[in-house]
This record gives C-alpha cells, sequence and structure tokens, in this order.
C-alpha cells in the first residue's frame, strides 16, 4: 500500500535532540536503548562493534559518566555512519516486550521499536505500540496503524505491519542481548 508520512505519525517524543546523525532510524533505536542502560545504570553496557565502548570513550575524553556525556558519546559514534547495531536475538511473537524491535533481515536502518504491549488474556493475541525514527522527519515517533484505523496506534502483530521504513511481520522480532 502507498502511505503518505502523516498517515504514521500520532505524537513525537520530547526528548533532547541530537545533531543530524541522530535522524537515522537505527541511530534514533540505539539511542533509546543506550538512553535506557544508562538510566538503568548499566552503563559498563554501552558500545558499538568497531567502536570503543563508551566507559573507554570517557576516559579518553576525560568526562565524567553524566547523561549529557551519553549524547556527546552518540555523536561521535554517528558521525561518520560506522554505528552498528548492538546484538541482536531472535525471540517469538509470544515473548514480545517494550524494548524489543522489528528489523527486516540485517537492515539496520529500516528497524522500529516496541513502545507497549496489550494483551487479550482470553485468546492471549497481542498487539503493540510502535516508534520509529526516520530520515525524512528528524525526531523518535509514536507510529499511527495506517491499515487499521480501529487500531489507531496500536498493531496486531500477527498481521503485516507497515511503517514509513519498513514491513515487518513476526517473525522480524529481535532483542538486544
Amino acid at each position: 500500500p502507498m502511505f503518505h508520512y502523516k498517515d504514521f505519525y500520532a505524537a513525537a517524543f520530547n526528548i533532547r535532540p541530537g545533531n543530524k546523525h541522530f535522524n537515522d532510524s537505527n541511530n534514533q533505536i540505539i539511542r533509546l536503548w543506550y538512553d535506557f542502560i544508562m538510566r538503568n545504570k548499566r552503563k559498563s553496557e554501552i558500545g558499538v562493534k568497531n567502536i570503543f565502548s563508551y566507559d573507554k570513550w570517557l576516559r579518553l575524553e576525560g568526562e565524567s559518566s553524566q547523561y549529557g556525556n551519553l549524547l556527546k558519546y552518540l555523536n561521535y559514534i554517528f558521525k561518520d555512519g560506522n554505528a552498528k547495531f548492538p546484538d541482536t536475538e531472535n525471540i517469538k511473537a509470544e515473548d514480545i516486550s517494550p524494548g524489543d524491535i522489528f528489523m527486516s533481515g540485517n537492515i539496520y536502518d529500516k528497524a522500529a521499536v516496541v513502545y507497549d504491549v496489550a494483551e487479550d488474556k482470553s485468546s492471549g493475541k497481542k498487539i503493540v505500540m510502535l516508534a520509529q525514527g526516520s530520515k525524512n522527519i528528524p525526531g523518535i515517533h509514536l507510529l499511527i496503524n495506517p491499515s487499521d484505523a480501529l487500531l489507531k496506534t496500536w498493531f496486531d502483530i500477527d498481521r503485516t505491519i507497515y511503517t514509513p521504513e519498513g514491513t515487518y511481520d513476526k517473525n522480524d522480532l529481535k532483542r538486544f542481548k
């Protein structure tokens, strides 16, 4: 189906913007993941393939581990387009939870993050809210389901999911390791 970008966005997240390098969908998702890790005091887990860890960067730069420095680190790793997704693993649809991602194959710049999950306890059927960054519209946005007006911002994980940056199904579910 053909959709216009305005058909996809319900809201924009009010988070501190980074520079232009933050606008790729994959960089937005890496940023959300590392923000979560930082706020949960797990900063030793921050780092990307082929680039040194956040802790090592802090030592080299003589910086403290304040939140603002996470944004400086992300600017550094995103600036040359070298940032790679942290390792992911495939998960089953019944195990989906907020923070998981839909990613078609290994196309890192075509990903959407699971923002929330709702489950019908009697049937076990799950629907999800998704967020996604875009090269075309800076920021991270809560997505509208253009295929089902009744669900509004929810997506049925048993059906094909259409977003501005990709098309997904439940076999595209991954979790950061």
